[in-house]
Parts: structure tokens; sequence; C-alpha cells
């Protein structure tokens, strides 16, 4: 089970104290830290080039992220600490557990992105 912490960064600070939640097995969690890699939309990411998604949407640059649907739902809302909020459109064969992988449409850019531990914060949004 993944240890989960219930503070969030001063920018989600509001009067909404549940705002940002994670929900999983009906406990109200708010971060996750998670192992964050890259892909892009070529034959060696993804074995196909189209750009299309599981969920059916065009993968786009600072939006789209693969994660493993079993911890968090198809069309969530994520803040990955320091790089943004992106939306979970997409799922992948390695992206399993606490794992998330930004879409990037450069391979090389992918590639120098690296490994990095980010912690997730999941909108109560699309839950």
């Amino acid at each position: 089970m993944a240890a989960w912490s219930s503070a969030l960064p001063q920018e989600f600070a509001s009067s909404e104290t549940d705002a940002f939640a994670w929900v999983q097995s009906e406990r109200l969690e708010t971060t996750l830290t998670v192992t964050v890699t890259a892909y892009c939309p070529c034959p060696i990411c993804c074995g196909k080039s189209d750009g299309i998604t599981s969920s059916g949407t065009l993968a786009k640059k600072q939006q789209t992220i693969a994660v493993d649907p079993d911890v968090i739902p198809i069309g969530s809302e994520v803040y990955l600490e320091g790089l943004g909020t992106f939306i979970a459109e997409d799922t992948g064969g390695a992206i399993k557990g606490n794992r998330i992988d930004i879409f990037m449409e450069d391979h090389n850019q992918a590639l120098l992105f690296g490994i990095q531990e980010i912690k997730a914060y999941l909108s109560k949004g699309r839950v």
C-alpha cells in the first residue's frame, strides 16, 4: 500500500479543505509519491505513431499522462509537483502502480527527462 500524506502544497491551499484528494478504497487521500518517466508518439515508445491514447484522445504536450487506471482513474486531473497539471488520458504496458508517464512530442526530450520521483496530487474533479 502506498505511503500517503495529507499536506497540500501552497499553490493548492484554499478555503475548501477537500479541494484535492486521492480516492482509493473509500479513503480520502491527498498525495502520493510517484515515479515519473516520459514517452512520445513514436513506435519505440508506443509501438505505433498515431498519438491516439487508450482513452481515444489525441495525446498533447503539457496535458497527457499515462497512468495505471487501478491507481489513478482515466480522466483524472493530476498535479505533479514542479511540472504542472495533467490529465490521465493514457495507459501503458509498463505503467503499473505508482508510475506515471508524461507525453512529450519528441523522443530525445522523453529520454532526457529520465526517471524522477515526484509528489502527485489528484483532483476530485472526475473521480
